[in-house]
């Protein structure tokens, strides 16, 4: 048959409408002819002719047989028709950018897949199989899913199956992927003890396989530093430099690591120096180490205090990318310096993210005052082991010199936590968005804390005009106190109450909200991986 693929859509279904009448007239001719052939043998009018022809028949059946099978040109038709019969579907008529996004948001549901964020979190797991049913959903679906490597350019390894069957996997999945870059996480479940050594050679051939695309690798929850320094050395002899860009190292939460990874050599500096997205949990790098430098985003946390670094190692770290936007330090020490040189201080003038969590206040107290973040809406999270009043002398001059919009109050715990709260939020007067994370405690003194007393007026004002969110996390607000938050922010229009009691019925407040705030919701449950990248889901 000649190349009809370039004809014009309506001169091909000109020929194939004239092909299907034909069809159709050849296929009741050979009904026709069949049922005469079955009639003139069973008649018994010439039984010697019969017996001739049945004898005919016989022989030329089994090489040539009359009735099509599945390798006829009618089978070989049937998967096109079903092509051309599933894209006139009308959900099939959707365009093709609509079809992409419904299919991510099916597959995809954490957030590290939704905005695309470098770090996996280990929260959240997506279940990378529902790729699978798509495709078997119908043949459209399949051609769309299977022409759009970007679906299949993330693999997760997960030892808790079978590690052949997910080699198997993961070498479909590379196949699919060609082309584009690749991300790669291996989770480690430590109760089902799914990694053992003599799955290295394993792992390393689903890593070998992706060297020359991987950009992205994550080792999560590692209960073994042998398995990370197994892998890291793979990677190191292997990998092709400039690649990785993004590199994630989670120890298990009870995992620590105390003593830094040598970072030495020119091999470790030329594959990992264009890393520009870095998680560190329980382990660390040199901290005069090149891997530190020129990074985007940078996220260190349960660090031990041995290999904590000095307030001189981190503003080493912090000079070293001028275009960093995102930085969290938690549950770690920053030392003093014992140099004789003055410590300069570091503007971040890109910094748009800065999560200090549960530093210590002699840490809080190195840093804060030698870093001046210079960005006009900086994201702030911040949490204290106790919120006192000594902790509002460290923060609020830092507060004071810089544009916080966005804050996220963690563990409000302390005597007085809502008086420093109520002093913090005056130093920020275009605070559009609060989070509060109220610890299972009572709320309305923090809710208190944004309303400021005129004794001159006797009228209430707010000390965040711009306010316009607000979030209640794991607590108690009563609906008296939240009222006269409303009443004193009228550019308020989100609130969210999450695994937070409202006293003493949420129904009396969500009536009473009904006009003066568009977007309210109350959830009893606690999504803890939105409270992990709340500036992308919570905002």
């Amino acid at each position: 048959m000649s190349d009809t693929s370039e004809l014009p859509p309506s001169h091909a279904l000109k020929q194939w409408v004239e092909a299907q009448k034909a069809l159709d007239h050849a296929i009741q001719h050979y009904l026709a002819t069949t049922i005469v052939l079955r009639s003139s043998l069973e008649c018994g009018v010439n039984p010697i002719e019969a017996q001739s022809v049945r004898q005919t028949l016989a022989k030329t059946w089994p090489n040539d047989p009359p009735i099509p099978d599945k390798h006829s040109k009618l089978a070989q038709a049937q998967p096109h028709l079903n092509r051309i019969r599933n894209s006139l579907l009308l959900v099939n008529t959707l365009p093709l950018e609509l079809f992409l996004k419904i299919f991510r948001f099916a597959a995809f549901n954490t957030f590290h897949a939704q905005y695309r964020t470098p770090i996996p979190f280990s929260y959240q797991e997506d279940d990378h199989r529902h790729l699978l049913v798509l495709a078997h959903v119908c043949s459209h679906w399949r051609i769309i899913l299977l022409n759009t490597p970007s679906f299949w350019s993330y693999f997760r390894l997960e030892p808790r199956y079978s590690l052949e069957a997910e080699y198997e996997r993961s070498k479909e999945y590379f196949s699919r992927a060609r082309g584009v870059p690749q991300s790669l996480s291996i989770y480690d479940y430590p109760d089902h003890k799914c990694l053992y050594p003599r799955h290295y050679n394993l792992i390393n051939n689903i890593i070998g396989a992706r060297l020359d695309q991987l950009t992205q690798l994550a080792l999560l929850n590692f209960q073994s530093i042998q398995l990370i320094a197994r892998t890291m050395t793979f990677l190191l002899n292997n990998g092709k430099p400039g690649v990785l860009r993004t590199l994630v190292i989670q120890m298990g939460r009870e995992i620590l690591h105390h003593v830094p990874i040598y970072t030495g050599n020119a091999t470790f500096v030329a594959i990992l120096g264009p890393i520009r997205t870095l998680s560190l949990r329980g382990i660390t790098f040199a901290w005069d180490s090149p891997v530190y430098w020129n990074l985007l985003v940078l996220r260190i946390g349960s660090i031990p205090e041995v290999i904590a670094p000095t307030i001189g190692e981190m503003l080493g770290i912090l000079s070293g990318c001028p275009l960093l936007h995102t930085l969290r330090l938690y549950g770690m020490e920053i030392r003093p310096s014992h140099l004789a040189t003055a410590l300069k201080s570091v503007y971040l003038n890109e910094l748009e993210h800065l999560d200090l969590g549960l530093l210590p206040s002699e840490s809080m107290n190195l840093l804060l005052p030698r870093i001046f973040p210079q960005h006009k809406n900086l994201t702030l999270r911040l949490s204290f082991p106790t919120w006192e009043v000594h902790d509002f002398t460290i923060i609020y001059p830092f507060l004071a010199r810089t544009n916080v919009t966005r804050l996220f109050i963690d563990q409000c715990e302390g005597s007085e936590s809502g008086s420093v709260l109520s002093q913090c939020v005056s130093a920020l007067p275009n605070l559009h968005t609060l989070i509060l994370d109220l610890s299972l405690r009572p709320g309305d003194t923090f809710v208190s804390g944004l309303i400021d007393y005129d004794e001159s007026t006797t009228r209430y004002l707010p000390r965040c005009p711009q306010l316009h969110t607000v979030y209640f996390v794991t607590g108690s607000v009563s609906t008296g106190t939240i009222q006269q938050m409303v009443e004193t922010h009228p550019m308020i229009r989100k609130l969210r109450f999450l695994a937070c009691h409202v006293e003493p019925f949420e129904d009396v407040l969500h009536d009473w909200l009904r006009p003066f705030v568009e977007d309210v919701k109350f959830d009893p449950r606690l999504d803890i991986a939105a409270l992990f990248d709340w500036y992308h889901l919570m905002i």
